[in-house]
């Protein structure tokens, strides 16, 4: 397991550049790239994730209210 402190201090930096029309624009645009995308959330029940999955496979997770993207290593998304 990798320490990830660095990177969520870093993200959270940015944390008042970031807001839900901002997280849905980029949804909408990576969905544009990648048409085969599909986002998992239910921001207004408070949840702080969004689920992004390829192919039926969770490919990551996207922060609601800090921007980050946390990708599964295991998941190819060149194809």
């Amino acid at each position: 397991m990798k320490n990830l402190t660095f990177e969520i201090l870093k993200a959270k930096e940015y944390q008042e550049t970031w807001s839900n029309e901002k997280l849905e624009q980029f949804i909408k645009l990576w969905g544009q790239v990648e048409n085969s995308l599909k986002f998992d959330n239910d921001i207004e029940s408070g949840e702080q994730w969004v689920r992004v999955f390829k192919n039926n496979a969770i490919l990551g997770m996207l922060g609601v209210s800090v921007p980050i993207l946390f990708l599964n290593e295991h998941c190819d998304i060149s194809n």
